[in-house]
């Protein structure tokens, strides 16, 4: 939905979702080895305001990237 209006290769949004799912993953996997510490809704909140418009920075980036 964020690509609309770009020109985005399908590759190149396997690519993003990926990066985001692995990093998040990583981040809970961690957060949980190291006993749960932390408040689960202030990290959510801190990751989302960290990683606001990266997303959307990449789609674009992808759309004017050279062939």
């Amino acid at each position: 939905k964020r690509s609309e209006g770009l020109k985005v290769k399908d590759e190149d949004k396997k690519i993003i979702i990926d990066l985001y799912r692995f990093a998040l993953t990583g981040l809970i996997i961690d957060w949980i080895s190291k006993g749960m510490k932390g408040d689960p809704q202030d990290i959510i909140r801190r990751i989302g305001y960290l990683f606001e418009g990266s997303i959307y920075a990449s789609l674009e980036r992808s759309d004017k990237m050279p062939v």
